[in-house]
């Protein structure tokens, strides 16, 4: 059998030109698990380099929420560390500058219905600054977090604290559409989805 040889690089679209992107919405991207070793070599790098590709709207904030002690700069320090050894582009300063001052850190544990109530209040104030934004929430956490049986107990304070009707793409949704999805086998890392697949 005989193989194929791949060139060193691809040829480039002769109409790549003619394609307009448009940016996403205004967006608020919260990560639970923001100062884990996911959010560290894939996350915070993926949303760097879209920031740096020009893919972010210019409204763009990571709130990262983890039980680790810390604060804005902690978590922008470990954003910026991570970014740094794990981003395929490398750092560039420029555009860390334009990143750096939309990461916020919020210390909690998912079990605490404070801090459900502090991301409200946080997600409440953003838009009282600078207008209405499409929520982003991923659960990049493992172990004791809400796996199994502990499911439904997070998914009430989940919507307690963050009305149905602030989820972008899941207005009018029931509550009983509300349910958390498994990205890997075993349930171990939930992330929160639209029911109606």
């Amino acid at each position: 059998m005989a193989t194929v040889a791949q060139p060193e690089t691809l040829p480039e679209n002769p109409f790549v030109q003619d394609i307009e992107e448009e940016l996403p919405p205004p967006t608020s991207l919260v990560i639970f698990g923001g100062t884990g070793d996911l959010a560290a070599r894939k996350l915070l790098p993926a949303v760097y380099n879209l920031r740096r590709g020009g893919l972010l709207p210019e409204k763009f904030d990571v709130i990262g929420i983890g039980r680790r002690e810390g604060d804005n700069e902690r978590f922008r320090t470990h954003a910026h560390d991570s970014i740094a050894e794990f981003s395929r582009s490398g750092l560039d300063d420029d555009t860390w500058k334009t990143l750096e001052p939309n990461l916020e850190f919020l210390r909690g544990d998912l079990d605490d219905p404070k801090l459900f109530e502090e991301l409200a209040e946080r997600l409440a104030r953003h838009e009282a600054q600078s207008g209405p934004r499409q929520r982003v929430f991923y659960l990049a956490v493992i172990g004791p977090q809400p796996v199994g049986n502990d499911v439904v107990p997070f998914q009430n304070r989940f919507k307690e604290a963050v009305p149905m009707d602030a989820l972008h793409g899941m207005r009018g949704v029931p509550d009983q559409h509300l349910r958390l999805r498994s990205l890997r086998q075993g349930g171990r890392r939930p992330v929160l989805e639209n029911g109606r697949d």
